[in-house]
């Protein structure tokens, strides 16, 4: 067996074969996983990964069995390597994903080649992320299972192996689109569909992702948020502007300000039944009204209006984020997946 790091990708080409092959792999595992369509990951956003961002460097590594000078080459697995650059930079998330050969059917075990092979991809990303010039001394990873709870887990044995310690789990669901219309009295509702944010509102958004940043629950994960600025939220804006990502936004404002926010976003490549909750935060102030609900369904209103066939919204909570969990099972929340997170942390010498 041999590993080979992929060539840069680079933005506005087409993507290698084999990282078509990545996601291919990755999504037939996923779907295994959850028998769900709605866990896919498109093509597109593992490119614009890979292509890199101020925000974040990744690359992808090829274990094969295969010589260098092979016509084609027959990956047996893949390891992505996810490179903070301004959140958590100590830090380096390995995704590992095997070939189908290698990928057990719901309810069989890990073959014995299977175990040896993850635990050689892990290697091969922990050694890479370590050394110059990344430097990384905490290690993530992910693995996913069956919706209602955590399975016997072969996966899980070889992360504990190697030294990994279970930090946190998210519960993935999707919500069926029931758009309302804002009834609140007492908080102006505010709707932005992109990423160009009236400039008024710019502090308060600015105030709220902070907030997040503290109050997101992380479990025992190592997180280290960067401050939010005009700055980063400007290079944030551009970036969705450039991928081609369709984002709709509603905050609430009462008489100090924003107040609260609520976004969905629908990405280039994805499921076109199918959008993507993102960050829903109430100021501290304006908690414990019903605030998140309200900004919820009308963040799907706004949705709805401009993209009526869209069905459902993707989400993923914190299974000890027991106040948003409870606010999406009003809203007809299905679970799909549950995601483990381990954390493995290392000296450098």
């Amino acid at each position: 067996m041999r590993f080979f790091q992929l060539a840069d990708q680079v933005a506005g080409q087409d993507p290698d074969d084999l990282v078509r092959s990545f996601v291919f792999m990755s999504n037939m595992a996923a779907q295994e996983t959850a028998g769900n369509r709605d866990v896919s990951i498109s093509l597109e956003r593992i490119q614009r990964d890979l292509v890199g961002s101020p925000e974040m460097s990744a690359q992808l590594h090829i274990a094969t069995f295969d010589p260098p000078d092979a016509e084609w080459i027959e990956p047996a697995g893949f390891l992505k390597i996810n490179l903070p650059l301004i959140d958590d930079t100590a830090s380096a998330s390995l995704d590992i994903v095997l070939d189908a050969g290698l990928q057990p059917l719901p309810g069989e075990r890990l073959s014995t080649e299977a175990i040896t092979l993850i635990d050689a991809l892990l290697q091969r990303g922990e050694s890479t992320a370590a050394n110059a010039p990344w430097q990384r001394s905490i290690f993530h990873t992910a693995h996913m299972h069956p919706a209602g709870g955590l399975d016997d887990c072969d996966y899980c044995a070889v992360l504990i192996a190697r030294g990994y310690q279970l930090a946190h789990e998210e519960i993935q669901q999707t919500l069926p689109v029931q758009p309302q219309p804002w009834t609140l009295r007492d908080q102006q509702l505010r709707t932005v569909v992109g990423s160009d944010f009236p400039a008024e509102l710019i502090p308060g958004i600015i105030e709220l992702e902070n907030i997040a940043a503290r109050d997101t629950p992380h479990g025992r994960l190592s997180v280290a948020p960067e401050p939010w600025s005009v700055e980063r939220l400007a290079q944030q804006a551009q970036r969705i502007a450039e991928f081609g990502t369709k984002l709709f936004t509603v905050l609430s404002l009462d008489e100090l300000g924003v107040s609260g926010m609520s976004s969905i976003s629908m990405a280039p490549g994805t499921n076109p039944d199918v959008a993507e909750q993102g960050l829903t935060i109430v100021h501290p102030r304006a908690r414990g009204r019903g605030l998140s609900r309200h900004l919820k369904g009308a963040c799907m209103e706004l949705l709805s209006l401009h993209h009526p066939a869209v069905k459902r919204v993707a989400t993923s909570n914190a299974v000890d984020n027991q106040e948003m969990l409870a606010i999406n099972r009003a809203l007809g929340a299905q679970e799909i997946s549950r995601t483990t997170l381990w954390e493995k942390r290392e000296n450098l010498v």
